[in-house]
């Protein structure tokens, strides 16, 4: 049976989704971009052995062995400079879905479940700099938006930056140093993680407020308040 906690958890979380939210949308995209990776990265494979074809077998079993470590030791546990993981997955993928109450009730509910389409800027950056290896470290080639419609047009590829690969080396530098300066700067004991920032900035939905609990414990009052 579910708390009133996790139910007054979830009523916080989805009322803070996007209307034009699709779930599956969200879900096709990332298997898009997953597929696309997949299929030109098999596009390069000629005249392999049978002990290179063991390397498949042997990167399904350690892909799952590093999903494990993760989770043990990142998602479930506060590393200073992942904070963001472990507030998503504990703090709140964990409330939202509990043993008592494991199963989503619409496909809108997709969007705890699997992480934002635009985590792919922040990969690009991680394997630019050489996160995922040697083998993942050369820089990225190209850098598009997919959206996804569902209706007649059934969606559109936007070329960022104009394939450039200097713009795009550059985009991905910023990014990697805008995102250390984000994280020195909550790693500052004596820095307050406000849910409402800046009241004349308020965003019409903000994830850090579902993990404030806001819609829980804000008045009619506080609408313009910084919590």
């Amino acid at each position: 049976m579910m708390s009133a906690r996790q139910a007054a958890f979830r009523a916080a979380f989805r009322a803070q989704i996007a209307p034009a939210y699709q779930g599956l949308v969200h879900v096709a995209l990332i298997y898009l971009i997953g597929g696309a990776a997949l299929w030109y990265c098999a596009q390069q494979i000629h005249g392999a052995t049978w002990a290179e074809w063991l390397v498949m077998p042997a990167t399904v079993v350690l892909a799952n062995i590093f999903e494990w470590f993760l989770h043990a030791q990142v998602m479930h546990r506060p590393r200073p400079g992942l904070m963001g993981i472990y507030k998503r997955h504990t703090l709140a993928h964990h409330q939202f879905f509990t043993k008592e109450a494991p199963f989503h009730d619409t496909v809108r509910d997709f969007r705890i479940v699997f992480f934002p389409p635009y985590a792919l800027i922040a990969f690009l950056a991680m394997a630019a700099a050489g996160a995922f290896g040697e083998a993942a470290s050369h820089p990225a080639a190209e850098l598009a938006y997919w959206r996804l419609t569902g209706g007649f047009e059934p969606g559109s590829v936007t070329k960022l930056l104009k394939n450039d690969p200097a713009e795009i080396a550059a985009a991905a530098t910023d990014a990697a140093a805008r995102l250390r300066r984000l994280i020195a700067a909550f790693e500052n004991p004596a820095r307050p993680y406000l849910s409402q920032p800046h009241p004349g900035r308020r965003p019409r939905f903000a994830e850090y407020a579902h993990l404030a609990r806001v819609a829980e414990w804000e008045g009619p009052d506080d609408g313009a308040g910084n919590g």
